[in-house]
């Protein structure tokens, strides 16, 4: 994959709210992508899974070994779980990743950021950003 065709770049690192998972959307159409795995998942049954790091467009830094995200029937208050083998998955009903793509929308048009799971609850906290430093 060429440097041109990555959307979306995932590392992790310690952030401002302790472990932190930043998916930097590069541009309007990395906004897009994300917003259309969430949709997908949206709509998928129950069980479905996305493995980031083998989504076309996707660069998962050496840090963040696997980002998988789950659809699942019912969502407790933890969404985000560490692994053993170094990477995290993310889980969500069809309402969660609906809700995902909502929250993100906004990026689309604008620089900023969202905070998409919480720093109390979760293994960490995922943040997405586009045009930010």
């Amino acid at each position: 994959m060429t440097e041109q065709t990555i959307l979306v770049e995932g590392e992790y690192g310690e952030g401002a709210y302790g472990p932190t998972i930043l998916l930097l959307l590069r541009s309007s159409e990395g906004v897009a992508y994300l917003r259309n795995i969430f949709e997908s998942l949206a709509s998928s049954a129950e069980g479905s899974l996305v493995r980031l790091r083998n989504e076309p467009g996707i660069s998962i830094g050496a840090a963040l070994w696997d980002l998988k995200l789950r659809v699942v029937k019912s969502s407790s208050l933890k969404h985000l779980f560490r692994d053993d083998e170094g990477g995290f998955t993310w889980i969500g009903t069809s309402d969660d990743w609906e809700t995902m793509s909502l929250m993100i929308e906004p990026l689309l048009d604008q620089s900023g950021h969202q905070y998409l799971t919480s720093e109390v609850e979760d293994d960490a906290l995922i943040e997405v950003s586009r045009g930010e430093h």
